[in-house]
């Protein structure tokens, strides 16, 4: 399985080399420690807005009635401003609201559950001077929860408290660096009366200080990923879980094009493959994709090749 992993990613590597000849762009993609959601989002250029639709093939591989499923704006910084999601019948299923100090940092979030009846309020408060920030979060107008962040020096925390139905749980965050600056850990542990439980971060880097693997440790177990790069771009990604009983888990794998969108996603059961999806774009003059073509192989179920599945279609509007 291993050896036929290797030689899936080799064609496909050669396939992106042959596409990027013919594609002039020269973007680069954000990995980690975004500045913002267009970063988050992996997009590209000044993102006024997006509208995502949906449309699934049929038997006999005609396209469905595409179906909107959601709309995003964002701010002229790259903030994301409002969202809104929408069910199978166009109706507006949930809806999302930020809003931005006159320094671009966020101050409040509201989220709508439609059908539920239900929202969720979170007010953010920065102190520059103390160095925290709070977070209030209210259920219709009732205060739930409340979360301190403490940050030390080098602007990253090592505090927390979370008041919460009149009890305080303190947590402590300890991060350490390696000589050229890299983030090496980052080690949460919660203080509960007399419990004390420790999630942790980890990371590993090349020589030219690319993150390779990353783990994060919670409850006994592990969750690892691990990043191949190529020409400086990160070309594939695997992820593996070690659980309590020691066993160690060959979850799923990416193979990613030079935007960094997945080309081929492979989910395993008992480390053999479950289900295959791939992936077609098509991509407007600034590099984000407005096309995407989605195919399914159900190998746990014996499927032996691809078939169509669905269609998404983005229209990106720009501030610029």
């Amino acid at each position: 399985m291993r050896t036929a992993f290797k030689l899936l990613i080799l064609l496909i590597l050669t396939f992106s080399c042959q596409e990027e000849k013919s594609n002039g762009l020269n973007i680069e993609p954000v990995y980690f420690d975004y500045e913002n959601s267009w970063d988050e989002w992996n997009l590209y250029g000044k993102v006024k807005s997006i509208t995502e639709f949906r449309a699934n093939f049929k038997a006999n591989d005609e396209l469905d009635e595409k179906k909107l499923q959601s709309k995003k704006w964002f701010t002229e910084f790259g903030a994301l401003k409002r969202t809104k999601y929408f069910g199978t019948f166009g109706d507006i299923t949930q809806i999302e609201e930020y809003k931005y100090d006159s320094n671009n940092n966020q101050i409040e979030s509201n989220t709508e559950l439609v059908g539920a009846k239900r929202r969720i309020k979170t007010v953010i408060k920065n102190d520059t001077i103390n160095r925290t920030k709070t977070h209030k979060s209210y259920l219709n107008d009732s205060l739930v929860e409340i979360n301190i962040v403490f940050y030390g020096e080098n602007d990253r925390a090592n505090k927390h408290l979370e008041i919460k139905n009149n009890d305080t749980i303190e947590s402590t965050i300890n991060s350490k660096y390696d000589g050229n600056k890299n983030l090496i850990s980052e080690v949460q542990t919660e203080n509960n009366g007399e419990e004390s439980n420790t999630t942790g971060n980890y990371f590993r880097y090349d020589e030219n200080d690319r993150i390779i693997s990353s783990t994060f440790e919670m409850h006994h177990s592990k969750y690892i990923s691990k990043y191949k790069w190529s020409d400086n771009k990160i070309v594939s990604r695997e992820d593996y879980s070690i659980l309590p009983d020691e066993s160690k888990h060959f979850d799923e794998s990416y193979v990613y094009d030079k935007y960094f969108n997945p080309i081929i996603h492979t989910k395993y059961r008992d480390s053999q493959i479950e289900q295959e999806t791939k992936y077609e774009y098509e991509f407007d003059d600034r590099g984000n994709w407005i096309k995407r073509t989605v195919f399914l192989k159900q190998s746990r179920l014996g499927s032996k090749s691809f078939v169509k599945a669905y269609v998404e279609t983005r229209q990106i509007e720009y501030w610029e």
